[in-house]
């Protein structure tokens, strides 16, 4: 089964505790990105603050 689509909590999931996403969280974001996979993030956050 092909995903389409990949919703990822921010906080705790993608950012690490410096608030800094990780190598191979970009790597694996580039990886579902190339193929095709739409990333959509996710956040209890204010929108703003998701930018």
């Amino acid at each position: 089964m092909a995903y389409k689509l990949a919703a990822i909590d921010i906080d705790g999931t993608l950012l690490n505790d410096d608030y800094k996403i990780t190598e191979a969280n970009k790597e694996a974001l580039k990886a579902a990105e190339e193929e095709g996979v739409s990333i959509v993030l996710c956040s209890g956050r204010a929108p703003r603050s998701v930018t």
